[in-house]
């Protein structure tokens, strides 16, 4: 989960909209509550999704959340693309295992001793 503040919301789908990513398709309103507006992605906005959503997936970084969001958003693109997608980081992922690997090697062959860091609780990054 990504906490958002109050406002952030309006400000970003404010700017999908002017950015034609966004179309309001209606307002309502329930009793006393305050007016909602109803949006849609355009074609545009499906487009940025898909390519968004093709990188997050496919690109092998580390970097939290960006994957997990990816793997939730997954279902926006269809199945054999998201496969493709998935194995095109498992390979990038493997690339940079070998890539350690020989490193490990190489300095297993010169000798240096292996030093492993002190011991870390193992921390869960869906809980903050």
């Amino acid at each position: 989960m990504v906490k958002v503040r109050p406002g952030t919301l309006y400000h970003a789908v404010g700017r999908l909209e002017a950015d034609g990513l966004l179309e309001a398709t209606g307002t309502d309103r329930d009793g006393r509550r305050p007016e909602r507006t109803t949006y849609r992605t355009t074609d545009e906005g499906n487009a940025a999704l898909a390519q968004r959503l093709a990188g997050m997936l496919s690109d092998a970084v580390n970097e939290y959340p960006v994957f997990p969001h990816a793997i939730a958003g997954a279902h926006n693109l269809p199945s054999d693309v998201v496969l493709e997608l998935l194995d095109t980081r498992l390979g990038a992922l493997e690339e940079q295992l070998a890539f350690l690997a020989r490193d490990h090697e190489a300095a297993f062959a010169k000798g240096v001793e292996r030093r492993r860091p002190p011991a870390q609780p193992k921390r869960n990054p869906w809980n903050k």
